[in-house]
């Protein structure tokens, strides 16, 4: 055994007076040159390309905070790793449901280091009475104002509580601040102890052993070690009821916290990224529950939580736990063969879906897919190799005969893409149960998660819980989804997995304007469906607006008919408008089906690409992606379908036309706001490209091929 020091892409010395505390650890250090048959990192960042040529190449005791994390880093994983080692079950489902199909397996923390110390008392002033804990960094992600406003509504000064607050100096924290603001909001709250430096593991001892709770609401952890420190010390834990530690906080062994999904603010600045926001209420009242609880009561789930960490989190436990993945992973005679995988979806059809469909699965082996597509749909043209339809969609079709097909090709995992027009969800429901009772490995993207009312049913995702949850995967494009997945009791198979982007070829744009009359002109394009709820009419009502501010303005409508009569209705309706408002020689209106390259020629030219969209039950919008991938400013009205672009995107006002001719406004006449905006969406096409969307799932269904792994 040997260890090597290092940090970032270097080695560093390590602290000579640690060495001189610890002689056996000094000993490993001098020897860490020494060539190894196995190499365990656990650093950060976390570079992997370069460990010397090895029997296993791995990393120990991984941890990780967000829902995304960086494609290279995935991509760099499972190029150069045979094994990972982790904290926490959710930092093995965080890196799988990020691309990582390299074995994974969980080994936690140990925590009994705690023990080794002889407890000293802290060196600071504490209030009598019953005390209240936290340590931590008081980053964001921590949730330390959370914990304040919290505290503020849960005890007054005459409550004979305190809070104690652990912390260091660093630059992402303003604890000191936010406890100044808590006493304008609450001017009489309970008192707050703060801690603003570093002690020794003595000092942190006694302290934990002076107060009698401790309280962690963060927003993700990796593991959450303080947390289990506590619990193996005695002390009743109030936990956030989500991320790292769920392994060991559970209803038994802690007072859990509820929470709503919300976009990450960390300063790693990861699109696409998710946490958790605590319920200040319901912090508020776990405060309040354990301080007014019983000894007695408090003790059965305090003993439960030090028996848990005591037997599971030591770091004899944990270090078992490692050589038995290196073990298994020394012994794996081959990689596991390709999984063979049914595609459930519309295909070759004038359908976003089907779009979707075609995109995700660009970078998949041929030989490995089989496309099992709608009947009812109108193909654009031969189907190919490939693509068989054993299926209609609509409310009639049982899908038998689409499970036939399914279990006659012996597919491995099953991808269906979901939306309530498309499957009668009885019918969907009993073909999930019946596929993963048969071993199969089911993936369901919900292309919409909302309620739907109608006059002649109504429909929710609520009654099809059982069947959803047996799937390995359920991936949705929204952080509204994933809440409104939560209230359904679905969160630990959920994954926000983001639509992708095409790529735009280049074009004369100069030349394109000219033959479209466009010289001089300041563009507005509009793209998607002609359908009553895209607010086309809405629209060219706003339109008529801008175009009296300048008459430069010109409207570019590539709304191609969909094959319904609504939409022959909505076109009708759409001219008579352009008539009335007289805006015949300053709208372009293109209602032909274009090839997708030409609505990214097309939608080049805009100064502004605007969704108007009025209502809508879908989760996100497949059509918002070519104005996107046009490299284009986009401006969307404010509809829970653009939440997964909100960041990238400018939020019109709201719905109304004077609303979006002001919003609209707004963006055409700053250059520089177009420009930053331009320059937003690009970072964010290079990490949502259709090909790295792509290997991303084809490595979440190897991953996620067995129970054990998902």
């Amino acid at each position: 055994y040997a260890l090597r020091s290092m940090d970032g892409p270097r080695d560093f010395p390590p602290d000579p007076s640690f060495l001189a505390q610890h002689p056996e650890v000094e000993a490993l250090w001098r020897r860490g040159t020494t060539p190894a048959g196995v190499v365990l990192r656990n650093m950060y960042p976390p570079l992997v390309d370069d460990i010397p040529g090895t029997a296993i190449r791995g990393l120990a005791c991984y941890a990780w905070e967000e829902t995304a994390f960086p494609a290279a880093w995935a991509e760099a994983f499972n190029r150069s790793l045979d094994l990972i080692t982790v904290t926490a079950t959710h930092v093995r489902k965080t890196l799988q449901d990020n691309g990582v199909r390299t074995p994974i397996r969980v080994v936690g923390n140990g925590v009994d280091h705690i023990l080794r110390v002889a407890p000293r008392p802290p060196q600071v002033s504490l209030h009598d009475g019953f005390r209240f804990l936290h340590i931590s960094s008081c980053f964001p992600r921590k949730g330390p104002d959370v914990l304040l406003e919290a505290w503020g509504r849960a005890f007054r000064r005459e409550d004979p509580v305190s809070l104690v607050i652990k912390t260091f100096p660093n630059p992402h924290q303003a604890v000191a601040a936010e406890i100044a603001a808590l006493a304008e909001r609450h001017p009489n709250h309970a008192p707050v102890v703060l801690i603003d430096r570093d002690i020794d593991a003595s000092e942190l001892r006694g302290l934990y052993e002076a107060c009698d709770a401790f309280v962690a609401p963060a927003r993700c952890e990796g593991f959450g070690l303080p947390l289990a420190e506590a619990m193996l010390l005695g002390k009743p834990v109030i936990a956030t009821a989500f991320s790292g530690q769920m392994d060991f906080c559970t209803p038994e062994t802690a007072w859990l916290v509820d929470y709503r999904f919300a976009p990450s603010g960390s300063h790693l600045d990861l699109p696409g990224s998710a946490w958790a926001d605590p319920d200040v209420d319901d912090l508020a009242r776990q405060l309040r529950a354990v301080f007014s609880a019983p000894p007695a009561a408090r003790a059965a789930r305090v003993e439960a939580a030090r028996a848990l960490v005591r037997s599971r989190y030591t770091w004899d436990a944990v270090a078992a736990r490692v050589w038995d993945a290196v073990s298994a992973a020394r012994s794996k005679p081959a990689p596991d063969p390709l999984p063979r995988v049914a595609w459930v979806s519309t295909w070759n059809s004038r359908c976003g879906i089907a779009t979707y469909s075609q995109g995700l699965t660009s970078a998949m082996p041929p030989a490995q897919l089989r496309v099992f597509a709608d009947s009812n749909a109108m193909p654009l043209g031969p189907d190919g190799p490939g693509v068989e339809r054993p299926w209609r969609s609509g409310w009639d079709d049982d899908l038998e005969d689409l499970h036939r097909a399914i279990a006659g090709w012996n597919a491995d995992a099953v991808v269906l893409q979901f939306n309530f027009g498309l499957f009668d969800l009885a019918a969907f429901s009993r073909l999930v149960e019946r596929l993963a009772g048969e071993g199969r490995a089911v993936f369901v993207t919900l292309h919409a998660t909302g309620d739907v009312e109608k006059p002649e049913r109504r429909i929710s995702l609520r009654d099809a819980v059982p069947a959803l949850s047996r799937a390995r995967r359920l991936l949705v494009h929204s952080i509204a989804d994933l809440n409104r997945l939560k209230g359904f009791g679905l969160v630990e198979n959920v994954t926000l997995f983001p639509h992708g982007f095409p790529q735009a070829a280049a074009v004369d744009s100069e030349c394109l304007r000219a033959t479209l009359g466009l010289v001089g002109r300041q563009v507005v394009a509009s793209f998607g469906f002609m359908l009553p709820n895209k607010g086309l009419r809405e629209l060219l009502r706003a339109f008529a607006l801008l175009h009296r501010q300048d008459r430069r303005r010109h409207l570019l409508m590539l709304n191609a008919l969909y094959p319904t009569a609504e939409s022959e209705t909505e076109l009708a309706a759409c001219r008579v408008l352009i008539d009335e408002l007289g805006l015949g020689g300053c709208v372009t209106l293109m209602p032909d089906f274009l090839e997708e390259r030409e609505v990214l020629a097309l939608l080049g030219l805009a100064d502004v690409v605007v969704y108007p969209y009025q209502r809508t039950q879908e989760s996100a919008s497949g059509a918002v992606r070519l104005g996107l991938a046009a490299r284009r400013p986009v401006a969307v009205t404010p509809l829970p379908i653009f939440d997964d672009v909100a960041p990238i995107t400018h939020r019109l006002p709201g719905t109304e036309a004077e609303e979006i001719a002001r919003g609209l406004g707004a963006l055409l006449g700053d250059e520089r706001l177009r420009v930053e905006t331009v320059a937003r969406q690009t970072r964010w096409l290079e990490e949502h490209s259709w090909p790295r969307l792509s290997r991303r799932l084809w490595s979440i269904i190897r991953a996620c091929r067995t129970p054990e792994d998902a």
